[in-house]
This record gives C-alpha cells, sequence and structure tokens, in this order.
C-alpha cells in the first residue's frame, strides 16, 4: 500500500511540475507565459476565489436583480477607468483589468460581465460591429426576466427603453430610435446609440462562465470527450 501511495504521490508530483504556456496580448501583441502546472491551478483558483469575493462586495445587501446590476455598472464605471496615454493595452485575466484600474471599452464590460456571473446573474459580453465586420463599440450585458439587458459600462449607463425600463438586446435590435435622445458615447467616435445598437452583434453572447473552475473543467471535459 505504502508503495502505491509512493508512485502515486511521484506521479502527481511530476504531472504539477509540467511546463504549461497561457498567452497574453501587450498592445496587441502576442506573448507568452511558462509556469508549471501546479501555479496556473493555484492562480486560477485564487482569482476565482478573488472574483467572488470582489462579487459579494460590490453587490452587498442588494436582494433586487436590477438593483444589483446597478451596483455592479456603478462599480465597474468608477473603477475600471480608460486606459491612461503611454500606458500599454492588456490583455489578460479580468482580476488583472480590476487591479490595474483601467482598461479599453470592452475590457470593462467584460469586468462588468464576470461581477454579474458571480454575483448569480448570468453575464455577457456583445460588440457593435462596423460594416466591415470589425469590432465598433462594446456593451456588457445581464440576463434579467429571461432577457439580455444592455448597459454601456464605459459610460456608466443602462440603456432603456421608452417606459424607462431596462431594454433587452432583443428590444434594442428591433427599435434602435428608442435611444436617438441620448448623446453618443464618448468612445464611438460620434456614432449614435441607434447606430451602434442596430450594429448589434447577432451571434451568441460571450458569457464569461468559464473563469469559473467548475464551468471551465466541465468545459474541458466535453471537449475532451468529444475528441
Amino acid at each position: 500500500m505504502s508503495a502505491l501511495l509512493a508512485i502515486v504521490s511521484i506521479a502527481l508530483v511530476i504531472v504539477a511540475v509540467q511546463p504549461t504556456t497561457s498567452e497574453v496580448y501587450i498592445d496587441f501583441e502576442p506573448a507568452t507565459i511558462t509556469q508549471p502546472l501546479y501555479a496556473k491551478v493555484l492562480a486560477f483558483v485564487d482569482r476565482d476565489v478573488q472574483m467572488r469575493q470582489l462579487a459579494a462586495r460590490v453587490v452587498g445587501d442588494a436582494v433586487d436583480a436590477e438593483e444589483k446590476a446597478e451596483r455592479i455598472l456603478r462599480w465597474t464605471h468608477t473603477n475600471i477607468r480608460p486606459t491612461p496615454p503611454g500606458m500599454p493595452i492588456v490583455d489578460d485575466h479580468v482580476l488583472n483589468i480590476v487591479i490595474r484600474g483601467y482598461g479599453q471599452i470592452d475590457q470593462g464590460a467584460d469586468v462588468f460581465a464576470n461581477l454579474a456571473t458571480y454575483a448569480g446573474m448570468p453575464g455577457g459580453l456583445v460588440y457593435s460591429k462596423r460594416p466591415d465586420g470589425r469590432n465598433h463599440y462594446a456593451f456588457g450585458v445581464i440576463r434579467i426576466d429571461g432577457a439580455d439587458r444592455v448597459f454601456d459600462v464605459r459610460e456608466g449607463r443602462a440603456l432603456r427603453d421608452r417606459d424607462g425600463r431596462l431594454a433587452s438586446v432583443a428590444e434594442l435590435r428591433a427599435d434602435p430610435s428608442m435611444l436617438r435622445d441620448l448623446p453618443p458615447p464618448a468612445g464611438a467616435n460620434g456614432v449614435p446609440y441607434p447606430v451602434l445598437v442596430a450594429s448589434l452583434e447577432t451571434g451568441t453572447i460571450r458569457r464569461p462562465s468559464n473563469q469559473m473552475p467548475v464551468s471551465r473543467l466541465m468545459d474541458e471535459l466535453a471537449k475532451f470527450l468529444r475528441r
């Protein structure tokens, strides 16, 4: 029994120290980070714990989904500022964006979506597209009452319909003119909201649930079984 335990322990150590690579982007150029498997796993779990604790602090005692969404919006808008001139644009885990305290428009929306998901509300990231298919502007979404409600995180604004209710992606696509009285967001180069929402991507909204260990494990297992 002791011999078997020793063999298993040695095997686990060998696996744990195997080198792994992760890719981040700095000023849109890829950079590879190499670290042993155990360090990558520990970092993954640590980020999960920190994001979960942060989401709980941001939401506080709010119970209503809309109030939770508003608190997450206010926190993200206040704490994830535009990238300062001369500072690098770094694309990596959302917790690092939180720690840096700045990011691009889509990075702020991604932080918002992750915090919402950790607060128990499925969040996501959705892009407005240029005519050539490139990303133009990014919005955060939170699923409330069965529909994905839209938030402009950089402007700190929840997009609402004519009755003042949180508007869904589907409603905005159907009638983007309901936002015609809002001033264009500063980061959209003068393009007004009706044009931005009319070109919201129609594909699957990008959900951040794979930042969570259990969801990530299930996803990787599904990929393995499909091979």
